[in-house]
């Protein structure tokens, strides 16, 4: 049961990124006086998220991640026919 339910939030949060990149991708107006960038160019320099970033990049995701693995979940991702 409890994995089911791991599954149905991933897939639903799977769903909204895809969602939230389908509105990023939007005719830019002219009178629009923001520039977008590649995700890619952007770089988070300052005192309050920089700090909160790393720590999500080195702790925070490499624990999910081995939970992940210890519980199944990546392999319901790799195979979600089944």
């Amino acid at each position: 049961m409890k994995l089911k339910q791991i599954q149905i939030a991933i897939y639903s949060l799977i769903a909204s990124m895809i969602c939230m990149s389908a509105s990023a991708q939007t005719e830019q107006y002219q009178d629009y006086p923001i520039t977008p960038v590649p995700f890619s160019k952007v770089q988070i320099k300052d005192n309050f998220w920089a700090p909160k970033i790393r720590t999500n990049h080195d702790v925070t995701i490499p624990i999910a991640y081995e939970q992940s693995k210890k519980q199944g979940v990546l392999i319901i991702l790799k195979s979600p026919a089944a």
